[in-house]
């Protein structure tokens, strides 16, 4: 491999690095090692991707080395390889010497931070610090004094002019302006190693192009060893000393910009290079023929004018056409070493036309054998996919991508739900039961069973009190009581109304052939609706499956057979359920039994029992620090004078949020005592604050443990589930079995239903933390402790602080449930005025709670922060 000036001693060399994502990565490179597999079958048979495959590169000292490609060929997973960002799968890195994949963390930290400096195509910029905090970034975590790193800093930004931006943010900032903040961060710790990945390409053109020439101008200037990855070939001309083109994770070729452009590895370089302008990459050595023997006719160069070898095509274009003739090339020595006619001239403009033409023939021709190959394997992977029933499934499946109708599944039609069982598709199965019970219990309620037989069974209910109304009628008038006539008239009355029952039920039974038919109407439509959709359902599946294989495909007789099994239970049962004139009660009534649940209770209460007398040591000490916590507070907010209390709370929110949200605290506080509240306010705070302190301590690390661990975020989801769902009285039964009465239990019961939702924000807010910030500081060589203050709580801050104003919020909402038992505070007067209908007392009460909520939250919410540029 060549490098420039014959260097040995490279400063970067990656040797057959591989790097291949997913669960699988080591078993499908093994495939690839001893099957030759290519990009798409690792996919197909692993569910791996390959990022980098097999690629080596060497870098010498203070090279600009591009490597480029198209999107998704592996460029910046490559370079992150440099630095370890990423792990590789196989392959040895070094780095001025170091074998990297050796170091452990506190010297690859170190590497990170004194050797290697990366700018980031998406800048990675703290948006919480200003431009001097952001370029010092580097010298912050290897400790450098704060004056000291804000001396390097600004010498780096007027390296980048941008020495009178250090006090500003970097959403104050152009792009350009952030991507040059980028540049001075990674020469902060003046590093051996420059790696930038594609840092220009989101950028408008023509700032992109005065940053290329500003990164031209430093390179020179400070000799940095650069890996430059982009996907534009004219900036990798323009800026790199070799580029290496890479396609599919692999190098395909390596070279200066003229060998890349004169001579393409092949139809995939070639394609890159068509478009290049040749006259300032190519040279007089690339075109130049042999001098004529001496004295041959017509070639008389004595007068021809000269060039250098190094001449490239635009000056010899220039000498061609002051002086018309042929040019001849000399060298260092000014020993004439070759000669370059004007048709060689023309042909290394022309970069080869022939070539090209042949190139573009070859290419309508692999276009027409690509797309062959593509539908052969679109159709292996259709056979793959659907197992049984490949010819079907394959003209089916692409007309269906071709937005054409017509599909239809005559499968799908004769075994409806069984089909979609068996091919895994229980969603389609459960909407295929349920619409063909639809017509089913109509067809079964038709011909099985007897429509009149409600309305039957009521005309001889009627008719029997008739009957005996009669009877009483004729007792009545036998005795010469005064009611005889009336018993008769409604003895009369009950017979015609049976009457009516009686032709309603004899025209319901008429009915049975005709709801029959609708029945059986609605079934073939069904049948018909299956057949139309039960391709679409399977494709869509098919297109989830190829970019995850760990989705069943294929058919499933386990699934056949479940499937089979629930039809046959569920459809009989239905419908005797619905055709039946009197369907059995355990059909219809679950058969529970009332003496298991009272034997459940005996049990928990037994449990409960136990568990307060084997942990009263525990539950003690639970309470006492509790309680110790919660008598802070009270002394601090009742048993001080309240005009220090007042002023200190104005005051901390004047400072926190700003004198608007001071004005309406000090206007709550003045509600809470003219209208005699305050001693139970405060009591009230301090209950809340106790709760609000503990749910924070608890809730913050939880949040952040559950942000970092999805397996521990899955386990507490149900539980955190169950906080919030649970009705709160249930709360207070184990509080009190286990700690009794009074205030520490009212704490802790209200800390049930309070913390659930700082945990979830904090989580929330920590995984919201872009990546490519987090990626910037372990790039520079912060550790896990220095990404998690610095960089991670900060941006996660707002949400955080949201979930802390929702957990105060619903701590108060528990203010009146923890006074049921003992809390006392301002849910103490709520909780009477409930008793005795006190209204007044009531909404007194429960706006001094609203007044103290919301002050505490627009407190803790602090200022809005300033809105971005």
């Amino acid at each position: 491999m060549s490098m420039p000036g014959g260097t040995t001693d490279p400063a970067i060399v990656l040797s057959n690095v591989w790097k291949i994502f997913g669960e699988r990565s080591e078993e499908a490179l093994e495939a690839i090692e001893t099957e030759q597999l290519d990009k798409a079958e690792v996919q197909s048979r692993f569910n791996c991707v390959v990022g980098v495959a097999d690629a080596s590169i060497e870098v010498a000292r203070g090279e600009i080395f591009c490597v480029m490609g198209l999107s998704g060929s592996g460029k910046s997973t490559l370079v992150r390889h440099i630095n370890r960002l990423l792990e590789p799968t196989s392959g040895r890195i070094e780095v001025e010497g170091q074998d990297v994949m050796a170091m452990g963390d506190d010297a690859l930290r170190r590497l990170r931070a004194q050797t290697i400096g990366m700018v980031f195509q998406n800048f990675g910029l703290l948006p919480h610090r200003t431009v001097r905090d952001n370029v010092g970034l580097p010298l912050e975590v290897q400790s450098v004094p704060k004056l000291d790193r804000f001396d390097q800093a600004e010498r780096c930004l007027d390296l980048v002019d941008l020495g009178d931006w250090g006090d500003s943010f970097a959403h104050e900032l152009s792009g350009g302006m952030q991507q040059r903040v980028g540049l001075a961060r990674a020469l902060a710790a003046d590093p051996d190693i420059l790696l930038m990945d594609e840092p220009f390409s989101a950028l408008d053109p023509l700032i992109r192009r005065q940053l290329q020439a500003e990164f031209m101008a430093l390179s020179k200037e400070l000799h940095k060893t650069t890996v430059f990855i982009t996907h534009d070939l004219d900036e990798a001309i323009r800026i790199g000393d070799r580029i290496a083109i890479m396609k599919d994770g692999r190098i395909v070729q390596t070279g200066t910009p003229e060998e890349i452009v004169t001579d393409p590895a092949d139809d995939y370089v070639a394609d890159f290079v068509s478009g290049i302008s040749r006259l300032k990459l190519v040279h007089a050595a690339k075109i130049m023929r042999p001098l004529p023997a001496p004295g041959e006719a017509g070639m008389d160069l004595t007068s021809a004018p000269r060039a250098p070898v190094g001449a490239d095509l635009d000056s010899l274009v220039d000498l061609v056409l002051a002086r018309k003739e042929d040019i001849v090339i000399v060298d260092e020595n000014d020993a004439e070493v070759g000669l370059v006619t004007q048709t060689d001239l023309l042909r290394g403009v022309q970069g080869g036309k022939e070539q090209a033409v042949e190139v573009e023939t070859q290419s309508a021709a692999a276009f027409e054998v690509g797309a062959a190959t593509s539908r052969k394997e679109q159709n292996a992977l259709i056979a793959d996919f659907v197992g049984r029933g490949a010819r079907h499934y394959i003209p089916a499946f692409r007309r269906i991508g071709e937005g054409r109708w017509g599909v239809f599944n005559i499968g799908a039609v004769i075994f409806g739900p069984i089909w979609a069982g068996a091919r895994s598709l229980w969603s389609v199965f459960w909407a295929f039961v349920i619409l063909e019970l639809i017509g089913l219990v109509q067809i079964g309620r038709g011909f099985l069973g007897d429509l009149g037989s409600d309305a039957a069974l009521r005309a001889a209910s009627l008719l029997a009190r008739a009957d005996a109304r009669a009877e009483r009628a004729a007792e009545a008038a036998a005795s010469g009581a005064d009611n005889a006539a009336r018993l008769a008239a409604s003895a009369d009355r009950l017979r015609d109304i049976a009457a009516s029952a009686q032709t309603e039920a004899d025209a319901l039974s008429a009915q049975s052939t005709q709801v029959a038919l609708i029945g059986l109407g609605i079934f073939v439509v069904v049948k018909l609706i299956e057949g139309l959709t039960a391709d679409r359902a399977l494709e869509w599946r098919f297109t989830h499956w190829r970019s995850d294989r760990s989705i069943r495909s294929g058919l499933s007789w386990m699934g056949a057979a479940i499937a089979t099994l629930l039809v046959a239970f569920i459809y009989p049962v239905t419908i005797y359920r619905f055709s039946a004139a009197e369907p059995p009660a355990w059909l219809t009534t679950f058969p529970a039994d009332s003496a298991i649940r009272a034997s459940a209770a005996r049990w928990i209460d037994h449990a409960f029992d136990w568990l307060a007398i084997a942990g009263e040591g525990f539950f003690d000490s639970i309470t006492t620090v509790v309680r110790a916590l919660l008598d802070t507070l009270e002394l601090m907010l009742v048993a001080t004078p309240w005009p220090v209390v007042m002023v200190a709370i104005c005051a901390i929110a004047w400072l926190l949020a700003g004198a608007r949200v001071a004005i309406f605290t000090a206007a709550a506080l003045a509600y809470l005592a003219f209208f005699g509240f305050w001693e139970k306010s405060m009591a009230t705070v301090a209950l809340l604050g106790a709760a609000a302190v503990i749910c924070v301590v608890i809730g913050v690390p939880l949040g952040i443990w559950f942000a970092k661990s999805d397996r521990a975020y899955t386990a507490a989801r149900p539980v955190l589930d169950f906080m919030q769902t649970m009705p709160a009285f249930v709360y207070l039964i184990p509080v009190i079995a286990f700690f009794g009465t009074g205030k520490p239990p009212g704490i802790l019961a209200t800390l049930v239903f309070g913390m659930p939702p700082v945990i979830r924000l904090t989580a929330l807010g920590m995984k919201g933390v872009p990546y490519d910030v987090t990626e910037a500081a372990s790039a520079f060589g912060a550790t896990r402790t220095f990404r998690l203050w610095k960089v991670e709580l900060p941006l996660a801050m707002p949400s955080i602080k949201t979930g802390i104003n929702q957990t105060i919020l619903m701590c108060l909402s528990m203010v009146v449930i923890a006074s049921l038992i003992g809390a006392k505070g301002l849910g103490e007067d709520v909780l009477e005025a409930l008793q005795y209908a006190a209204e007044g007392q009531g909404m007194l009460a429960g706006l001094a709670i609203l007044f103290c909520a919301m002050a505490l939250d627009r407190i803790v919410a602090g200022r809005a922060p300033a809105k971005s540029a």
